[in-house]
């Protein structure tokens, strides 16, 4: 009698460790429930290096990235136009520019379904098809790292550290995780 032997083969997802950049404005309200932003406003000092970004919990792409989104189809968020503030320093260094339209990138996605998700409320997941996307448009300094284990396993071993230089900082974060367990 012939074995059937399944063979499982796992989307590639990765851990996309983006920049921070800016504040949320003092307009912006936190759920009491959750803690998550409401009616989100930035405070830009600089320019983002990428068109993805960080601000806290919460993740922002450009005007001209949320476009590509949308376009390409890619699943897993929502996107919600918001105020931006710059403060003076931006002012000074890019004397004639002002910032275009930004967006809160509401991550929605589903593990193993969607190109976007969130572990643990906080950590975003990519499929490979989405960080080949954002590579090719303008979201070059994140840095990823395959997640080649079920999830629990990668975000309580040392390796979610990987964005990290070696150092005493890393080594630090890795004993307090040790310790937690």
């Amino acid at each position: 009698m012939a074995a059937i032997i399944a063979v499982y083969f796992m989307k590639k997802n990765y851990y996309l460790n983006v920049c921070s950049q800016g504040e949320h404005d003092t307009q912006t309200k936190y759920d009491s429930q959750n803690g998550m932003a409401i009616n989100i406003g930035l405070v830009l000092n600089d320019w983002p290096e990428d068109d993805l970004f960080q601000s806290y919990s919460e993740f922002f792409v450009t005007n001209r990235l949320a476009s590509k989104l949308v376009y390409w189809q890619l699943t897993g968020f929502e996107l919600e136009e918001i105020r931006v503030n710059i403060e003076p320093g931006f002012t000074t260094r890019y004397e004639g520019f002002k910032p275009d339209k930004y967006f809160h990138f509401k991550i929605t996605g589903q593990p193993e379904k969607d190109d976007f998700f969130l572990w643990n409320r906080s950590y975003l997941i990519v499929s490979e098809k989405a960080l080949v996307f954002l590579r090719n448009n303008h979201v070059i300094y994140a840095k990823a790292d395959e997640i080649q284990v079920p999830l629990h396993d990668y975000f309580n071993s040392e390796k979610m550290y990987f964005w990290m230089e070696d150092g005493a900082s890393k080594r630090h974060l890795v004993q307090d995780q040790v310790h937690k367990k």
